[in-house]
């Protein structure tokens, strides 16, 4: 059985991400973070999504990004 703790850090990491580009919407937030041509949400584990918005966020946060 996988750990439920598992479910409120991906939720806030979810959060933290979107908060930072809130005129997106949801499926824009997680189509954007996959990434060109990258379609596949149904299989890629939970510890993969954790890195996915680990990475987004320390990207917009390094200020490297020009596009807000």
């Amino acid at each position: 059985m996988r750990d439920k703790k598992r479910i409120a850090k991906i939720v806030k990491l979810l959060e933290e991400a979107w908060n930072i580009v809130p005129d997106w919407r949801l499926g824009q937030l997680i189509s954007n973070m996959l990434g060109v041509g990258h379609q596949d949400v149904f299989h890629p584990e939970d510890e993969d999504w954790e890195a996915l918005f680990k990475n987004f966020i320390r990207f917009y946060k390094s200020g490297r990004n020009n596009l807000l």
